[in-house]
């Protein structure tokens, strides 16, 4: 996974866990068509969106995560 993902994976873990966080993340990078070694910012903040459209603490914490990435 592309260091962003890794990014993703770490502000994504806080809430459920690291094994969950890289699953989902690879999951949906991957029925988004998109690279997960090679994540870019527009398509991190695509899953993101994707991701906070679940139900409970993942959607919730994606939702956190997309505005962190969009910080900086």
């Amino acid at each position: 996974m592309s260091e962003l993902g890794e990014r993703l994976v770490g502000l994504l873990a806080r809430a459920v866990g690291e094994v969950a966080a890289r699953r989902a993340l690879e999951e949906v990078t991957l029925r988004l068509g998109h690279d997960p070694s090679g994540l870019e910012r527009r398509h991190a903040l695509e899953v993101l969106e994707e991701l906070a459209q679940q139900p409970g603490i993942l959607g919730t914490t994606a939702l956190f995560a997309k505005s962190r990435i969009y910080l900086g």
